[in-house]
């Protein structure tokens, strides 16, 4: 993959952060603060993990809520740039069920959410929007790409302007045999793709941010080792990396139209490694998004 120089003018137009969830955020916290004049928008209230806590999902949220609220102040982001449209990730994994049964009225529930964004980013003039990458698979991150491209080409219709689009891949695995190793783009790929080093600086602010989401703390630890164990295993094919080198890289693409009706993976078992179905409900998601 051939990374980019990203065009400095970019850190100063005004730009909008979408995220599926909270903690998304925290991947992309050294771009997060390098930019200037952004509003960042939450689209579920991150109450999916509430039954596996053993909280109930309102305090769940709260919770994910306000952890949020923190690390963003923490970058330096103050809360009237901050907004939740606080849809429930419980109540959508039975939206997507009902979309995968062809049930129309959960397709015009995706249909409100996308109208919910799309008000908010038209409020907001973005010249810029950053969001996460489609995947194939985690129904939560491709819904907050496919609504976002809905909301751009929406603007772009009505207002004769052109916005950017950059997304980033939070999870992208390839099976290279025997190992199994962690590419932010796949190999090979001709994306346009742009990346940014963090500072010593800003590589200690990104794992204070991380420190302050003590509910996905087992999940980040997990993270760390399997980052350090696939960096080991990497180096007997001459690309080795560890949690830090992984950590301090932020990557991010720029969004090109794309065929969403297709899986940008080479075989179907490379699809995301957490659902084997979500691919299937995201292209009908796709096909109400144009109507």
């Amino acid at each position: 993959m051939r990374y980019h120089q990203l065009d400095a003018k970019i850190f100063n137009k005004k730009s909008v952060f979408v995220f599926a969830h909270q903690d998304d955020e925290l991947y992309y916290s050294g771009l997060i603060s390098r930019l200037k004049n952004s509003k960042f928008i939450w689209i579920t209230n991150g109450d999916g993990l509430a039954k596996r806590a053993n909280i109930p999902a309102r305090k769940y949220a709260k919770i994910r809520s306000q952890e949020s609220k923190k690390v963003m102040n923490f970058l330096g982001v103050k809360n009237n740039q901050i907004k939740e449209l606080g849809v429930s990730e419980v109540a959508l994994s039975s939206v997507y069920k009902r979309i995968k049964n062809k049930d129309e009225t959960a397709l015009e529930e995706i249909k409100e959410i996308a109208d919910k964004l799309y008000n908010e980013i038209k409020k907001s003039k973005a010249e810029v929007i950053w969001t996460l990458s489609f995947q194939a698979g985690h129904l939560g991150h491709d819904l907050a790409h496919l609504l976002s491209v809905y909301v751009k080409n929406r603007i772009e219709k009505e207002e004769n302007r052109k916005i950017d689009i950059f997304a980033f891949p939070e999870y992208e695995f390839t099976t290279i045999p025997p190992f199994f190793i962690p590419f932010r783009f796949r190999p090979f790929s001709h994306k346009e793709a742009y990346k940014i080093y963090l500072s010593d600086k800003e590589w200690q602010t990104k794992l204070k941010a991380i420190d302050m989401y003590p509910s996905q703390r087992g999940l980040f630890k997990w993270f760390k080792i399997g980052i350090n164990v696939l960096g080991f295993l990497s180096a007997a094919i001459g690309k080795p990396f560890n949690y830090q080198k992984y950590g301090r890289t932020e990557v991010f693409e720029r969004v090109k139209q794309e065929d969403y009706s297709k899986s940008p993976h080479l075989l179907p078992w490379e699809d995301y490694m957490f659902s084997t179905s979500s691919f299937k409900v995201t292209k009908v998601i796709t096909l109400i998004l144009k109507r």
